[in-house]
């Protein structure tokens, strides 16, 4: 099962560095999550729907 996310983030006039700055910082984050790759079966208590 596939999962797509997708937001848009809107900055300020001169305020672009602040996304780009808070994006830097989630990036790693989301991506170490242990679920990531299929939620349903890497989540504790989870079970895959057939």
């Amino acid at each position: 099962m596939a999962i797509a996310i997708s937001a848009t983030w809107t900055a300020h006039p001169g305020k672009e560095g602040v996304v780009r700055d808070a994006l830097a910082k989630l990036v790693p984050a989301t991506r170490a999550e242990p679920w990531l790759g299929n939620p349903l079966e890497d989540r504790p208590g989870a079970t895959t729907a057939r």
